[in-house]
């Protein structure tokens, strides 16, 4: 099988198929590996969980469904990076009545891109583009 033809992974046709579900994308554009210090669920549950490492130069994706067709999904996941000091933390909400909302913050010597697009499920993808704020001087 081609890679253009594999199957999508059982945990992201669930996250499409149910409502307000949040798939979240992380690129690291960065020479540093981030490690997972804490992760949580304040709504939802986990359709995949948050990877324990980010390695240099990759792209991951994990996300957050509803527990049922009318529950949103909201959760925070927190990084540190080896080299640099301070935490990096992406969080995100997506209720069941109201507007989706994420935050993010990271050390002052990294910049970050958010990009989000909403389908007609409201189901919201948010892409994270981490950068070292130098490289975009």
């Amino acid at each position: 099988v081609r890679n253009s033809q594999m199957a999508e992974p059982a945990w992201k046709t669930e996250l499409k198929k149910s409502r307000r579900s949040c798939l979240v994308v992380i690129n690291n554009h960065t020479d540093s590996s981030l490690s997972l210090t804490t992760s949580s669920l304040s709504d939802g549950k986990w359709a995949k969980e948050p990877p324990t490492k980010i390695l240099p130069n990759s792209r991951v994706e994990f996300g957050t469904i509803g527990k049922n067709s009318i529950q949103g999904s909201a959760a925070t996941a927190t990084y540190s990076s080896l080299i640099h000091q301070g935490d990096l933390c992406f969080s995100w909400r997506n209720p069941k009545l109201q507007t989706h909302t994420n935050f993010c913050y990271v050390p002052h010597d990294f910049y970050l891109k958010i990009t989000e697009t909403n389908d007609e499920r409201n189901n919201l993808t948010i892409v994270y583009d981490l950068s070292f704020r130098n490289a975009q001087e």
